[in-house]
């Protein structure tokens, strides 16, 4: 009787280990009590996809699995964190009930490709408050136990969408800011050539008067060149400006020429030193070969040293 015993129990044991095998191969099995030195050891049996479980319920993104007909099959805490509602709410429920009116026909695009083959578009989900969130939707096709499924990745788009607002905002300032300096350098452009005319006019208006005065004028630099000369300086010494400065020292007498004038300035105007007026007698030669001239001269000294002279015949 003992050694019948010993027999079943022994078929007993090996019954329950080829049971405790069969549920472990069929995935029934979540953890395994084993026996260790300091005890009992608890040993909990993890399929491949736990850690890909774990990446998408940490991930920022929104992950859906939908069916043929819509439902959502499943989706992450994200997901329902974006849509403001619980997890077993999301769950079961269709696709369709999140998106907006004028967003529904986009989304069915979407999702018809996406069956095919992967693709991404942009649509607005309604979330609980009635809010209205832009999302990047990157969709594939997925074979599961159950059957072909859709996945999908859903990325808030609410902050790209600011920026994108802002940097708009900002490059219509700065065409508005463009068009506004272009308009002032046209003003100015205009008003420059307005200038540029009238100053042109002047000049030419100052060359007929000092053409036509009967005394001779001229100007020269602030080292005593000749710049100017009028027709009657030409009529008295003969000879235009270019040759007059290659004769100036030939038409000025030594003495005038070096020694200059001595007498003091004579203050004008404002009673300042800027601008003062000298008083000098020069002699000056004439083409026709006679004695110099003795010619009263005004000369102004001007801010930037060019000086001015007006000259008075007073002997012949």
């Amino acid at each position: 009787m003992k050694g019948t015993k010993t027999y079943e129990e022994l078929r007993a044991q090996l019954g329950e280990a080829n049971d405790t095998i069969n549920a472990i191969r069929a995935g029934q099995v979540d953890a395994v009590v084993v026996q260790g030195e300091n005890g009992p050891c608890l040993y909990s049996l993890k399929t491949a996809d736990h850690t890909y479980r774990v990446f998408i319920e940490k991930m920022k993104e929104g992950a859906l699995t939908l069916n043929s007909a819509g439902i959502i099959l499943y989706c992450n805490s994200q997901f329902a964190s974006m849509v403001n509602l619980p997890l077993a709410t999301v769950i079961g429920a269709c696709m369709t009930d999140f998106i907006p009116k004028e967003s529904l026909a986009e989304y069915k695009r979407i999702a018809e490709q996406g069956w095919q083959s992967d693709t991404k578009g942009e649509i607005f989900l309604r979330n609980r408050n009635n809010e209205l969130i832009p999302f990047l939707l990157s969709v594939t096709s997925l074979e599961l136990d159950e059957g072909i499924a859709l996945s999908i990745i859903l990325t808030d788009l609410t902050l790209q969408k600011e920026n994108e607002k802002q940097l708009q905002t900002k490059n219509k300032e700065l065409q508005t800011a463009r068009q506004r300096a272009d308009k002032l350098n046209e003003e100015l452009e205009q008003r420059v050539r307005a200038r540029t005319k009238d100053l042109f006019l002047s000049r030419e208006y100052f060359r007929f008067l000092a053409d036509n005065v009967p005394v001779i004028i001229w100007t020269t630099d602030q080292d005593g060149k000749l710049d100017y000369v009028n027709r009657r300086w030409v009529e008295y010494t003969g000879f235009a400006l270019e040759e007059s400065r290659s004769k100036q020292a030939e038409l000025v007498h030594p003495d005038d020429l070096q020694n200059g004038s001595k007498d003091p300035p004579m203050q004008l105007s404002d009673g300042t030193m800027r601008r003062q007026y000298l008083l000098e007698m020069m002699r000056v030669k004439s083409h026709r070969g006679s004695a110099p001239v003795l010619i009263s001269t005004i000369k102004k000294e001007s801010l930037k040293r060019k000086t001015s002279s007006l000259a008075l015949p007073v002997t012949s």
